[in-house]
């Protein structure tokens, strides 16, 4: 009988292991952050971050084929310029 408890022991601290690992994995590479965390913090990062909102209509430019672009992000009222470099943007008009 003790080696099904210590099973059952095993299976549950590995899936609150798992819980944990999951949780922080959410916390640091999905989550977005504030718009208002952005506009208002002292001094300019280079830290990329994801935030939800809308790209300001005509603003979009640059070499979307090559992954670079520049745009304004707007929310809640408050509009900042974004420069983007990366993966090549998806642009379907779907």
């Amino acid at each position: 009988m003790t080696g099904f408890y210590i099973r059952w022991a095993l299976i549950m601290g590995g899936a609150l292991l798992l819980g944990i690992l999951t949780y922080q994995d959410y916390h640091h590479r999905l989550t977005t952050v504030p718009f208002q965390a952005i506009v208002h913090k002292d001094g300019l990062s280079s830290d990329p971050v994801r935030i939800q909102g809308m790209v300001e209509s005509g603003t979009l430019a640059g070499d979307l084929a090559q992954g670079q672009a520049t745009f304004e992000f707007t929310a809640d009222s408050v509009t900042i310029p974004v420069i983007y470099e990366g993966p090549p943007l998806k642009t379907s008009a779907n």
